[in-house]
């Protein structure tokens, strides 16, 4: 469960998390008030950010030591491990995106990954894992599902990366938007498909959805650029469907695709992914001033709706209920 900082209170939004029985949930932050407000009411897998304008500063220094600002993230958690938070890392988010600089971060993803590596093994931190969220966009062919491949500009930068979470143990983080696949699509992309209402069969394979077909992708996607990436672990980091802004983004259909996608993410019998770690919805709450400070680019309109609840945290649909394990 996506999580970010709200008008309403840290604490009485973490009880919120709590009576929905939200048990995993993501933060844009590592902010200590944040982790103790999920501490309290008894949530412990926990993906924390360091925001990626910081990653200059935490890829700076040597191969050989960490430096200070991979500490300092390092020691800011170590008292909520010891408490025993089941802890990740997210080192910045999108990067790759022109909105947050682009291709040029690449070779600051690969330095940071190597710090904060660094200075959690100094800090005696090593059940602490790293990823990287990429944004929707890295993948270039994402149909037929098994042809899955990532844009030739950014190849070079996941596969170090990818290099880097596979030897530390880390995952594979993506951002997977059937919503923004539809908008972009109405034509070729069925409704129905993408809410996950009804799968579909792709060249003999049964897809329970969209979503499922983008996963599908991903993992094609790596597996061309390294046979290594095919069983390592992976999460979808970003996942929604907006409830207004647009005449297809309803109550009605954000409802349906929440529960459809956490349906898929716990399906035994056809795996969204066979290493699937967490799938993350996007978001807790809704975001009412996003737009307006210039988020959201062409889909700015709906940049406000995504929320599982409004910002005074009353839930926006019925029926919505989470596993009491992550």
């Amino acid at each position: 469960m996506a999580f970010q900082k709200r008008r309403l209170d840290v604490n009485i939004a973490a009880r919120r998390l709590q009576d929905l029985r939200i048990q995993c949930v993501r933060l844009w932050n590592y902010d200590s008030s944040y982790l103790s407000a999920l501490l309290d009411v008894g949530i412990r897998d926990v993906l924390v950010n360091v925001p990626t304008h910081e990653l200059t500063e935490l890829a700076d220094g040597s191969r050989g030591s960490p430096n200070d600002k991979a500490l300092s993230v390092a020691r800011a958690l170590k008292p909520f491990a010891n408490q025993g938070m089941s802890l990740r890392i997210a080192v910045g988010n999108e990067p790759l995106a022109s909105w947050e600089g682009g291709t040029g971060n690449g070779p600051l993803l690969i330095a940071a990954l190597e710090q904060m590596h660094m200075a959690l093994a100094e800090e005696q931190l090593d059940g602490i894992r790293l990823t990287v969220p990429f944004f929707n966009g890295v993948l270039h062919t994402s149909y037929p599902p098994e042809r899955g491949s990532f844009g030739s500009a950014y190849t070079q930068t996941i596969s170090q990366v990818a290099s880097v979470l596979l030897r530390t143990g880390g995952e594979f983080t993506i951002h997977l938007y059937p919503w923004f696949a539809r908008k972009g699509n109405p034509g070729q992309v069925p409704l129905d498909l993408a809410l996950g209402r009804r799968g579909t069969d792709v060249h003999g394979r049964h897809y329970s959805g969209l979503l499922h077909m983008q996963v599908v992708a991903t993992r094609a996607a790596l597996t061309q650029l390294d046979t290594r990436f095919g069983q390592m672990p992976l999460s979808i980091g970003e996942c929604g469907w907006p409830s207004a802004g647009h005449p297809e983004a309803t109550l009605q259909h954000a409802g349906d695709f929440t529960r459809n996608a956490m349906d898929a993410a716990n399906d035994i019998d056809m795996p969204l992914d066979p290493h699937l770690r967490t799938l993350y919805l996007f978001e807790a709450f809704d975001e009412q001033s996003k737009s307006s400070h210039g988020h959201g680019g062409s889909s700015r309109e709906t940049e406000n709706h995504f929320g599982l609840m409004r910002e005074d945290g009353t839930l926006k649909y019925d029926n919505l209920w989470f596993l009491d394990e992550p």
